[in-house]
């Protein structure tokens, strides 16, 4: 690997698979359902899933059918005649992630994938905040300490989307420590300009 890649962590197969599972199999649900609209990277991929939420929601059976006319009856935009289904990608696209879904019943499967793309974004935020109050980005530079209990509280999707962080010794270890190698700036993500990194000064971060 030469260089960070130009997007965050997201798998769009996937994404569409358990967009497609769900209509293919609406009894698929039951096991997806607690992702929250954020683990989906892409935008259009968010506002269908926020309907498919919509039509269980309402006791609505989940087809192709009631799924573009939930989109399509919601307007978006400062155009009263733009609609959600418009900024889905149209009724051709939804018939295109059942098209593109290999198998229905490997919906879980799916999730978890689109769950853990999240979680690596998740982290990624935590560790761009950490570099921050590393150097002094937009804020005055923070005490090791103070840096060093925010790396432990790492977020995770599903405590994200109740609104709480799992910190201390339940945090990850080792996503503690991929944020720390980050901090130092041992990770390629961060090396940018024309800053070298050493084994000595990540070594200095650590003993601080």
């Amino acid at each position: 690997m030469t260089g960070a890649p130009s997007l965050p962590p997201h798998d769009e197969r996937a994404e569409i698979a358990v967009l497609g599972g769900v209509l293919l199999d609406p009894d698929q649900w039951q096991g997806v359902s607690d992702l929250p609209p954020a683990a989906f990277y892409r935008e259009n991929h968010r506002l269908i899933w926020l309907a498919l939420h919509a039509l269980m929601t309402s006791g609505i059976s989940i087809d192709l059918v009631n799924l573009a006319g939930h989109l399509e009856r919601t307007k978006t935009g400062f155009s009263n005649n733009r609609t959600a289904l418009d900024d889905a990608g149209g009724l051709t696209y939804l018939i295109g992630l059942s098209d593109q879904t290999p198998f229905a019943f490997r919906t879980p499967e799916y999730a978890a994938t689109v769950r853990d793309m999240y979680a690596r974004r998740l982290l990624l935020e935590h560790a761009n905040r950490v570099q921050r109050m590393v150097y002094g980005i937009e804020c005055d530079p923070q005490p090791t300490a103070s840096v060093q209990d925010f790396m432990a509280n790492v977020p995770r999707p599903a405590a994200r989307a109740e609104n709480t962080i799992i910190t201390g010794p339940e945090a990850d270890s080792a996503a503690v420590e991929y944020l720390r190698l980050l901090a130092s700036g041992l990770s390629p993500a961060l090396r940018t300009g024309s800053q070298t990194w050493t084994p000595s000064s990540a070594a200095s971060i650590r003993a601080a």
